[in-house]
């Protein structure tokens, strides 16, 4: 057994997401099938890093892990998918039922509203929604990410845990300063899992905050979802109970009301077969 967790904790991101959620021995060896399917999709993207294109069975598609109450994963989709206005770090598979659900009807109104405005070169605000694990508030918006896309706008669609690890990695790169560049002027941004990440002051102060204020001086939409309403997420950036780092949490969060309306999703978990 030991050997087991051994050979998971080699991998990068396994060992830092056990480390983030204080797993024991115990829960590691309880979700190994989460985990064992995490480093095989990996061993498979390093292949494609050597090969300069996508080699894994599920094409375009790479694993990352989530946690709610326990571990779980989802495919996202890699940098070599093809794409066109649409720049996404995310796709997700998922049942039509997801588009008629009445649970949603007040969110997809806007969504309509929003896209009518701005189409007519207006200045809406876009929508921050939030709520439960599994409820589809990331399928919702890259839905709409797919229409305005198709519309000729080009948007970023980032799963942001995700996007902050690509940051960390690009640090003291020509890289990073690119790909800032192009969160800050693209036509339309989109955060998914916004509060997944493993939040530091760098990437607060640093990336969030100089993307979302330089957005809000030039009236460009930004859109997000996240499992914590807005007063939870400045909990979440706040980072410790040190008063300056509650002060620069706020304003992110005063950024992000001025960007975006909340809106809440309540419905089941989808991803649990509805339960």
């Amino acid at each position: 057994m030991e050997k087991l967790v051994e050979d998971l904790l080699k991998n990068k991101e396994i060992k830092e997401f056990v480390q983030k959620h204080k797993l024991t021995e115990d829960d590691i060896l309880k979700a190994y099938r989460v985990f064992s399917l995490k480093k095989e999709c990996d061993d498979y993207c390093s292949l494609c890093k050597k090969n300069g294109e996508c080699l894994n069975p599920n094409q375009y598609c790479k694993c990352v892990l989530e946690f709610n109450n326990r571990p779980n994963s989802k495919f996202v989709s890699c940098q070599y998918e093809p794409k066109d206005n649409l720049v996404t770090y995310f796709f997700e598979q998922n049942k039509g039922e997801l588009y008629k659900n009445k649970e949603r009807a007040m969110i997809i109104k806007e969504l309509i509203s929003f896209n009518q405005k701005y189409l007519n070169n207006e200045h809406p605000k876009g929508i921050y929604i939030y709520g439960g694990y599994g409820q589809g508030k990331s399928f919702i918006l890259y839905s709409f990410a797919k229409e305005l896309s198709e519309n000729g706008k080009k948007v970023i669609y980032a799963y942001y845990p995700d996007l902050t690890r690509q940051i960390k990695s690009s640090i003291g790169s020509n890289q990073l300063e690119t790909m800032i560049e192009e969160l800050k002027k693209v036509d339309i941004l989109m955060l998914d899992d916004l509060g997944g990440e493993n939040n530091t002051a760098y990437l607060r102060d640093e990336v969030l905050g100089p993307i979302l204020q330089y957005r809000m001086n030039e009236d460009l939409p930004v859109f997000a979802t996240s499992n914590y309403n807005l007063e939870e997420l400045l909990k979440h950036f706040a980072d410790t109970n040190n008063e300056n780092d509650r002060l620069k949490a706020g304003r992110i969060i005063q950024r992000l009301r001025n960007l975006m309306t909340p809106y809440e999703l309540k419905d089941k978990d989808y991803r649990n077969g509805g339960n």
